[in-house]
């Protein structure tokens, strides 16, 4: 089995200036993990964003953003 060329990560700007990360496989495992927070989540969160990485190309790709407001 080989490593798949694109993960999907969400970067989790937390209020207290920590971030978390977490990598999915496949873009909708990232995007309904993405899906499950709002505006509720503010009290934790800044900002949760979606990226790609192309691990043949060594870059990242910004695809979505959410910005939470306290």
């Amino acid at each position: 089995m080989s490593l798949p060329r694109f993960t999907y990560n969400l970067l989790f700007r937390l209020r207290d200036g920590e971030q978390e990360l977490f990598e999915h496989v496949t873009l909708e495992e990232a995007r309904q993990h993405f899906a499950l927070f709002g505006k509720e989540d503010a009290d934790l969160y800044e900002s949760i964003s979606l990226y790609e990485t192309d691990w043949v190309e060594k870059r990242d790709r910004l695809l979505d953003t959410k910005y939470l407001s306290a």
